[in-house]
């Protein structure tokens, strides 16, 4: 067909290659057909216009397929100016990269304010009360927090009015969204009316203890060296002074002796001879006298355990 050619038909098959080449020593070509087959190859050196539907089993551009029965193969190749897609649970639309993005932009958020919770948890989970005391019925507390990159301090009051309630207001600082809480904590039961002990109390109660403990040990150590029914009565001593039961006691299990005239003579000034002799005595007896007061009279001492053998 060549020239003006106008070409109408029904039913054209072509089974060989065929070439419609448009203005090549022409002026114009018009082919019209409604069902029109071609076995082999078409080129096209001009344009297309289809105004109905185009059916094919793969189409190529250049030498790369980029649709066929396996679907839509981009060839590493991207695809541009995608309006945004529906979301929603039953959009079956596709998304461009800036929703993408806005979703990342929220995971992102998300992920750290995750974080920011967690370290906020741990802040206050580190604030606890201290026991009761009468004396000091409020206290306060700090406590640090870390989860991941995130980190966080938190502060908190507490209220003690008796040993059975405890109020407690606590928040996190640092960042702009603080976490908060309020407590109340009671206890109710048989004894809750009775007021307990603190730890504290509990501590000074202990040591007190452990000094009586000593105190007795030390007597019942003083009662097996002394008989407290021994008595020796000095003179100058009379009944109704009041050193006469130490004095007469001591003198009974031999610690003191008195002078070679009979007489104790308290008014006298001890020598520290007199003193050491004392010293040695007891510890004859079997008395436990402090380390001091034993290095502070070791020349009188070893004196008179030199004079005694």
């Amino acid at each position: 067909m060549k020239g003006n050619d106008v070409l109408t038909a029904e039913n054209i098959t072509h089974t060989a290659r065929t070439q419609l080449i448009n203005n090549v020593g022409t002026t114009s070509m018009t082919m019209t057909a409604t069902n029109t087959t071609f076995n082999n190859d078409v080129v096209m050196n001009n344009n297309l216009d289809v105004t109905g539907d185009v059916k094919a089993a793969s189409y190529k551009i250049g030498n790369k397929t980029y649709i066929d029965n396996n679907g839509i193969n981009a060839n590493e190749q991207k695809i541009i100016n995608v309006a945004d897609g529906t979301l929603s649970d039953t959009s079956m639309d596709a998304v461009n990269g800036s929703q993408l993005f806005r979703t990342n932009q929220r995971i992102e958020r998300w992920n750290r304010d995750l974080s920011r919770v967690g370290a906020g948890a741990a802040a206050l989970a580190g604030l606890h009360p201290v026991d009761y005391d009468a004396t000091s019925k409020l206290s306060f507390a700090v406590g640090f927090g870390s989860y991941k990159s995130e980190h966080a301090a938190a502060i908190g009051a507490f209220y003690r009015p008796n040993d059975n309630i405890l109020f407690g207001v606590s928040s996190t600082v640092g960042y702009g969204d603080n976490m908060y809480n309020a407590s109340l904590s009671f206890k109710f039961g048989e004894g809750s009316h009775e007021r307990g002990i603190s730890k504290a109390a509990q501590r000074k109660i202990d040591t007190l203890q452990n000094k009586v403990s000593l105190l007795e040990a030390r007597l019942d150590n003083i009662l097996n060296i002394f008989n407290p029914n021994a008595y020796k009565d000095f003179p100058d001593i009379p009944e109704n002074h009041w050193a006469y039961e130490a004095v007469s006691t001591l003198a009974g299990n031999g610690i003191v002796e008195g002078y070679p005239d009979g007489d104790y003579h308290g008014d006298r000034t001890m020598t520290r001879y007199e003193m050491a002799m004392i010293i040695y005595n007891a510890l004859k007896r079997g008395v436990q006298a402090d380390m001091k007061l034993v290095r502070e009279f070791q020349p009188e001492l070893s004196m008179i355990e030199a004079n005694t053998r």
